[in-house]
């Protein structure tokens, strides 16, 4: 069974949320999420996420990475799901 866990990010570092797929919200900031096999580029690009946008699905294979786009105090919301037949 799965279950939801709250990751804090940094403004300067990714951070791993765990392997996809998942459902991911954020609180607080704006989040950039990509999803690589090892920790991504400082300018990696990938998907902006905010407070305000509902959840994403999150249908990949591969690590979930996150970190904040600003200084605000920012959390992403996960929650792992199996993955698709």
């Amino acid at each position: 069974m799965s279950s939801t866990t709250v990751a804090p990010l940094a403004e300067n570092e990714w951070t791993s949320l765990g392997a996809c797929p998942a459902m991911v919200g954020v609180s607080g900031g704006v989040a950039l999420l990509v999803v690589a096999d090892s920790v991504p580029a400082a300018n990696a690009l990938g998907f902006t996420l905010r407070p305000t946008d509902l959840p994403l699905s999150i249908q990949a294979a591969g690590q979930l990475w996150a970190k904040a786009t600003s200084a605000l105090i920012t959390s992403a919301i996960v929650l792992p799901v199996a993955a698709s037949a």
